[in-house]
């Protein structure tokens, strides 16, 4: 491990969590033990590739977020391990995965920062977690963002119950033990914009500097409210409850936003349970995610969502935020909204760059391109 302390120009302290190291580059290495040749077929599989190296990164060969799901499924059910999507970003290398999968998979950490982008000379960029909970939506904006300023994921706590309030103060306790003062630089993708604004208002309280507030594509609760009443007027989630709406948007926003998996499953007529079981098999059959971790991953996304539609956010983040607006034809008008009620609460000082994608493709290619050559800017 490396590491450093960090110094009052905002170095960074790397003794504060587990890194993840990359080795990619490197010439091809044979799998070399058991362990590696079963976990090189199934990273094989996954992939759809002949061969893998055991130096081989992930993400370097083109893993994305969903994918990732899919080869914890499989290596955990292939090994009858527990490795975790955070365990993926700290060590995305076939070498090290298959160290962990040896040493009997527990190299969990209790923080919920993750490092995604260790390397960097200058004070972090951290980076909170969608209403998934998991931070792996991040990882193609870090790889193009080029900068010194490392790039730190908050994932979820699985605190049940807690406010935006109570979630803001945890994860600004974890921060300060990697970056003890300022200035800071928070992103927060979708609902995760709404928990890094509060963290940025209780900085602000304390008498920190912030740096940056980049929020992507964040509604406010008022226009979240606009957007479940949507979504309970739509013909095809007629007669649905909440319970049932709520399970269908987890599972689009587990599949990046694609509903084309699961549509044939949405009638507005399937009972909450049997509707909960279709999309499980449905999930599970993709090799996305196995039944027994969808209810934790639910529990995970519903929590969140109760905190976010509680949470009334008031003015007093500071004059460093930029809202980065996905405005395709679709979404326009919803768009002006998000904008109008930013513009409201955070007053004229919010900088605002609309970019033509949507909600979803907003932090993934092509378009998560266009985000980090503005949020470069910033930074």
């Amino acid at each position: 491990d490396v590491s450093g302390k960090l110094s009052s120009g905002g170095k960074i302290n790397r003794s504060a969590l587990p890194l993840a190291e990359t080795i990619s580059g490197a010439e091809f290495t044979a799998p070399r033990d058991p362990v590696e040749i079963k976990l090189a077929g199934i990273w094989a599989d996954v992939l759809n590739m002949p061969k893998i190296s055991v130096l081989d990164n992930f993400f370097d060969l083109g893993g994305h977020s969903l994918l990732a799901m899919r080869l914890i499924t499989a290596i955990n059910k292939a090994f009858g391990s527990n490795l975790s999507l955070s365990a993926m970003i700290r060590q995305p290398c076939l070498a090290q995965q298959a160290e962990l999968l040896r040493g009997g998979a527990h190299e969990e950490s209790a923080s919920p920062l993750v490092a995604i982008k260790p390397e960097g000379t200058l004070a972090p960029l951290f980076c909170v977690h969608t209403a998934g909970g998991h931070v792996l939506s991040y990882l193609k904006l870090a790889s193009y963002l080029q900068t010194q300023h490392p790039v730190y994921g908050l994932q979820s706590a699985g605190l049940a119950g807690a406010a935006v309030e109570e979630l803001a103060a945890f994860y600004l306790k974890a921060m300060r033990d990697v970056q003890p003062q300022g200035p800071y630089y928070l992103l927060g993708g979708s609902s995760g914009g709404l928990i890094a604004y509060e963290m940025a208002r209780q900085l602000r309280q304390s008498g920190e500097e912030l740096a940056l507030l980049a929020l992507l594509d964040t509604y406010t609760p008022a226009v979240l409210k606009i957007l479940d009443d949507a979504m309970a007027d739509d013909a095809y989630l007629d007669g649905y409850d909440d319970d049932a709406r709520l399970l269908i948007a987890f599972a689009w926003d587990l599949l990046g936003g694609a509903d084309q998996p699961i549509a044939d499953l949405i009638n507005g007529k399937t009972e909450p349970d049997e509707l909960f079981k279709q999309i499980a098999g449905r999930l599970q059959a993709l090799n996305i995610i196995p039944a027994e971790a969808l209810e934790e991953r639910l529990r995970v996304f519903k929590s969140n969502r109760q905190a976010i539609d509680s949470y009334r956010p008031q003015p007093g983040a500071g004059d460093h935020i930029v809202l980065f607006s996905a405005q395709d034809e679709a979404s326009a008008a919803i768009a002006q909204l998000m904008v109008d009620d930013w513009e409201r609460l955070a007053g004229s000082d919010i900088r605002v760059h609309g970019l033509a994608c949507d909600h979803y493709s907003l932090l993934q290619e092509p378009d998560v391109q266009s985000l980090a050559r503005i949020l470069n800017d910033y930074l």
